[in-house]
């Protein structure tokens, strides 16, 4: 309680609960210290039938409609959690800025208050800032999820000197430009490459198929010479740890 009282932010992922027989919720600390900020994380909303239900950033990613959408664009049988602790970061990253932005009220104002972050809450956001799509109206006029995120072809090819690398031409002069740079000119002419609308992660599989062929064609420090004079979005696929250690990480 010492701490507490020479506090301005609290933060806590317990389950209200367990925080409730400790004496640690928010209520009780309010009365005590009328300025602390209170930030509380859980699974669920406290208010719902699910408040004290344990969570764990698997279970999040499930509930927040995660693995339904990378089942969907990788096409797998059995959904599976991101190698990442994606919402329990996208959780921990709100829980700051929100805490920020209470520091400033208590600034003005020589308030405290509580700030709730369920998780399963702020991952559904998260995911729907692109993936809600039609939804957004009344009727809805689609489904959810965002077909450039969730085309088939949006993977990494491999390069003439066995590397691996992402690179993602948007519109007709890109195209024309990679396909020049690789030897394949006659390829700028297809109709469906001269098309102002074009992008290779929305434009499916016959697209993605010419750069199949392409890419192969140079080695990856040759593609990332022509994209970077090109302007054409490009990048190399690297093991974790070689990600820490390039020069542009290191400089």
């Amino acid at each position: 309680m010492d701490l507490i009282g020479s506090a301005d932010i609290l933060i806590s992922t317990m389950r209200i609960d367990a925080l409730r027989r400790l004496g640690m919720d928010y209520e009780s600390l309010s009365a005590k210290f009328p300025k602390l900020i209170y930030v509380h994380a859980q699974g669920f909303r406290p208010d719902s039938d699910r408040a004290g239900l344990a969570a764990y950033d698997e279970t999040v990613q499930a509930a927040s409609g995660l693995l339904d959408i990378a089942q969907r664009a990788a096409d797998i049988e059995k959904p599976a959690v991101l190698p990442t602790i994606l919402a329990d970061k996208v959780s921990g990253l709100t829980m700051a800025y929100s805490a920020m932005a209470a520091l400033v009220h208590q600034q003005k104002t020589g308030q405290g208050q509580k700030v709730e972050v369920p998780m399963t809450d702020t991952m559904l956001a998260f995911n729907l800032v692109e993936h809600l799509q039609g939804q957004a109206f009344v009727p809805a006029l689609s489904q959810t999820g965002f077909p450039n995120s969730l085309m088939k072809g949006h993977y990494a090819r491999p390069t003439k000197d066995g590397g691996l690398v992402m690179v993602i031409p948007y519109g007709p002069q890109n195209f024309r430009d990679l396909f020049v740079a690789a030897g394949r000119p006659e390829l700028a002419a297809d109709p469906r490459v001269n098309n102002e609308f074009i992008d290779v992660r929305a434009d499916g599989n016959d697209l993605s198929a010419l750069l199949d062929e392409v890419v192969p064609l140079l080695s990856a420090e040759e593609w990332a010479e022509v994209c970077l004079s090109k302007s054409i979005p490009f990048g190399p696929v690297l093991r974790l740890d070689d990600a820490m250690d390039d020069e542009y990480v290191q400089g």
